[in-house]
């Protein structure tokens, strides 16, 4: 069907699609069948696998559908109950069913599916062994505001099918259906076991749903949801990934649904994304896409398709590619550890200099993520691997699916590796020593703090900023830095106290550093800190507490920075819960100076599911109670570049001489204006970079 033809019978609003009208109007205009996300024949050896045929078998929301038929006819289902709320497609139905023979087993009704429990009810209607919907619920839910909707539907066809029943949903799956979907079969019941079947895909030689009628880029899925008697063992998901036979059962308790709701929306939601993904490069688009790390959620590698001029021209004629310019890759290769943000790499015009030097028509530029952890060039290249694997990226070797990666030789060098092997007996603190190529043959090395089998901050700290490597730092770890920068007083020695663990520089106006690294082991945190720097603060006071409780009576600071630095992602929020929160209040009302400052920085949660997820509102509201701190200035931090959950930054003033916000906001801005004119402040483009965007938001 032409897509002119096609926007036509669509409506232009979704929720259209609930209106009987608008059904009246579509089946009048389209007589001949519509089968919706494909035909029995696309699926059969999913309606094989749940359609028995002995099953008495409801199909609702049936339209002009040939679904009903093929079940009667090819399984020899009886009976078979079409309904739908549209007299003028059951009557359509009606008349074909017996134009092509009598078929007593095959029923079809004028039936609004929200009536169905009341038939029930009345004994009016049997009870059935398998109810389908295919495409129903999509068009009556179609958005977050329909949610009652699903749940009368969940609950009219719970009530229509027996125990050991099936109740099979084809949908594209799309977030809001899901969540409804979880929130009635998995939160709010103990009888129910879910099967999900991802049903089409657009992976090369797969099978996809876009060969009928109307071209969907998500992929279909089939659930199916088998009706058991309650038990303290269910609700349970298994999931069928495309052309899989065996299950992979999702893994958590029956006690926490929502952890089930979450694997499954994510294991969906990749797929989708794919999908997506693999639609925008077969039509040429050059969309950026990124692979984020499982455990901790940090992005890993992040990715662009760079065509040659010459076949990017040929993949820009009109809408459809030329059917023999291929879409394929021809290879990858990786950016240098450290030099993301160089011209050659970050620049489109630069990077497409990139085929014509290693003789390629198409390449995929990847970038390595400097905040998560990976102890060489053969683990980069491996991971990277196992993405593309997943993602089925069309390849133009012979194979199809594998790809040459190509690296220069300084990619990922180390002048020492301390770092424990997986398979070792301890994956603890350790240091990373990278080389980094600067320019010409000069190098310079970089020294990281690791705890590798973290799940929430594999890189802890760097010496990047004492070796003018601010390039391998990320946008929340720059504006730190910028507000160290910032807030040290003039002409006098300034006192920071780190609740975290800091990325320090020399400076002749810092005199103390004082650190506390909570959540972590003071022991072996001090230990590995100090091999960071070396030599680099002979001047400079560094001193360690492992609490704010108890700290000396004469420590003052002008400044307090709490970006606490735990490893595990289960301990973060306990560092922002009630009594962490009277401790940091308690500590600054004795140790900050009048008029200094308290920056908290706040990591956002992974996902709605996530229980690490802070409310600033009441970190606010928890600081200042007392009065004596007011709040200055809050702003998130995103990363464009990796696309990593965004930092929430808070500003605090002691008021004990009662200042207002206001002045604090313009003793900032002075402080930007001069940090701006100094020459120090032009040495370093990101750290300006940042000045100007805080400038902008005071």
């Amino acid at each position: 069907m032409s897509h002119d033809v096609m926007s036509k019978l669509l409506p232009k609003r979704s929720g259209d699609f609930a209106k009987r009208d608008y059904w009246d109007q579509f089946f009048n205009s389209r007589r001949s069948t519509f089968e919706w996300y494909g035909d029995f024949v696309q699926h059969s050896s999913f309606f094989n696998k749940y359609v028995k045929k002995s099953d008495s078998v409801l199909i609702v929301g049936c339209g002009n559908s040939e679904l009903g038929l093929m079940l009667h006819d090819r399984i020899g289902c009886c009976p078979v109950l079409n309904i739908d709320n549209s007299e003028l497609v059951i009557h359509q139905m009606l008349k074909k069913a017996h134009h092509v023979d009598m078929r007593p087993g095959l029923r079809y009704e004028c039936l609004d599916l929200f009536h169905l429990k009341e038939r029930i009810v009345l004994d009016t209607l049997n009870p059935f062994t398998c109810v389908i919907d295919k495409g129903t619920l999509d068009a009556i839910h179609s958005d977050e505001s329909s949610e009652e909707t699903a749940s009368k539907v969940f609950d009219n066809v719970s009530s229509a099918l027996k125990v050991m029943g099936r109740y099979i949903i084809i949908t594209l799956a799309q977030k809001h259906i899901v969540k409804s979907i979880c929130k009635y079969f998995l939160r709010s019941s103990h009888q129910w076991l879910v099967n999900c079947h991802q049903l089409t895909t657009n992976r090369p030689n797969g099978q996809d749903v876009n060969s009928g009628e109307i071209a969907f880029s998500l992929p279909v899925f089939g659930f199916v949801m088998i009706k058991l008697l309650p038990s303290a063992e269910l609700p349970r998901v298994f999931v069928y990934p495309v052309a899989c036979i065996e299950a992979k059962s999702l893994h958590g308790s029956p006690d926490h649904p929502a952890n089930l709701e979450h694997q499954l929306i994510t294991w969906i939601g990749q797929e989708q994304s794919y999908s997506l993904l693999r639609r925008d490069i077969s039509s040429g688009d050059q969309t950026p896409f990124r692979f984020a790390c499982p455990d901790t959620g940090l992005t890993m590698f992040y990715c662009v398709i760079i065509r040659s001029t010459k076949h990017a021209k040929l993949l820009q004629r009109g809408p459809n590619p030329v059917r023999n310019v291929s879409v394929a890759t021809d290879a990858v290769f990786l950016v240098p550890f450290g030099q993301n943000r160089c011209p050659l790499y970050a620049k489109e015009t630069d990077r497409r200099s990139l085929c014509t030097s290693l003789s390629v028509q198409s390449l995929l530029v990847t970038f390595v993520n400097p905040r998560v952890f990976l102890p060489d060039l053969d683990s980069i290249k491996q991971r990277l691997s196992d993405f593309l694997g997943a993602l089925h990226l069309e390849s133009s070797t012979k194979d199809k699916q594998s790809f040459p990666i190509f690296s220069t030789p300084d990619s990922y060098v180390r002048s020492k590796l301390s770092v424990p092997q997986p398979d070792g007996p301890s994956l603890g603190f350790c240091i990373d020593r990278v080389e980094v190529h600067v320019e010409d043959d000069k190098r310079t090395t970089l020294r990281r703090l690791l705890y590798p089998s973290s799940d929430f901050r594999p890189v802890l700290t760097s010496n990047a900023v004492a070796v003018q490597l601010e390039c391998t730092l990320s946008p929340r770890d720059l504006s730190l830095v910028m507000w160290a920068k910032l807030l040290e007083c003039e002409n006098v020695p300034t006192q920071m106290l780190y609740v975290g663990l800091p990325f320090l520089r020399p400076s002749c106006h810092t005199s103390v550093h004082h650190v506390i690294p909570l959540g972590l082991d003071l022991s072996e945190v001090k230990t590995n800190f100090q091999q960071l720097y070396s030599t680099d603060f002979d001047n400079t006071s560094l001193s360690w507490s492992s609490s704010l409780i108890g700290l000396d009576d004469g420590l003052m600071f002008d400044t307090v920075f709490y970006d606490p630095s735990t490893v595990k992602r289960s301990v973060y929020r306990l560092l922002f819960s009630a009594d962490s929160l009277d401790k940091l209040r308690d500590a600054c009302s004795v140790h900050l100076k009048n008029q200094g400052y308290l920056v908290v920085c706040i990591e956002s949660a992974l996902s709605e599911y996530d229980e690490t997820e802070i409310d600033c509102a009441l970190v606010r509201a928890h600081l200042t109670a007392t009065g004596e701190l007011e709040h200055v200035l809050q702003y998130i931090i995103p990363d464009f570049w990796m696309a990593d959950p965004p930092t929430t930054v808070l500003i605090f003033r002691s008021i004990i001489n009662q200042t207002s916000a206001d002045e604090a906001r313009i003793d900032l801005h002075h402080r930007i204006e001069y940090l701006l004119r100094k020459k120090e402040g032009q040495e370093n483009d990101l750290l300006t970079a940042a000045c100007s965007m805080l400038k902008s938001m005071l």
